[in-house]
């Protein structure tokens, strides 16, 4: 393992027929994690976004781009904003986007 890494980071697109709450669910029954709570965007043009926290990490979930079927699913390790700023994060994206389309049977892509 590369001892400059301190942390993890994923983003994963969703394609979802379904509301922000209706994914939500599906993800917590799934892959068996605490229920999100839901807030409103701080930024423009603020949209709901679904939070959960779970084995140390922080998951959002959100439209994209303002389009109701496709969503994207952020998740980073706790409080690591010095190794996000030093660029010694882990992209586990493409893992979270197969297991996430296996768990769930849903389509998921990376940017």
């Amino acid at each position: 393992m590369n001892e400059n890494k301190y942390g993890m980071k994923a983003t994963v697109r969703i394609i979802f027929q379904g509301d922000l709450e209706q994914l939500s669910i599906l993800l917590q029954e799934k892959l068996n994690i605490p229920e999100f709570w839901f807030d409103t965007d701080e930024q423009p043009p603020h949209g709901e976004i679904g939070f959960c926290e779970v084995f140390g990490l922080e998951l959002e979930i959100k439209n994209f781009e303002g389009d109701s079927t496709d969503y994207i699913l952020d998740i980073i390790t706790t409080d690591s904003f010095t190794e996000i700023a030093a660029g010694r994060m882990y992209d586990i994206s493409q893992w979270l986007a197969d297991y996430i389309a296996f768990s769930c049977k849903l389509t998921t892509f990376i940017d």
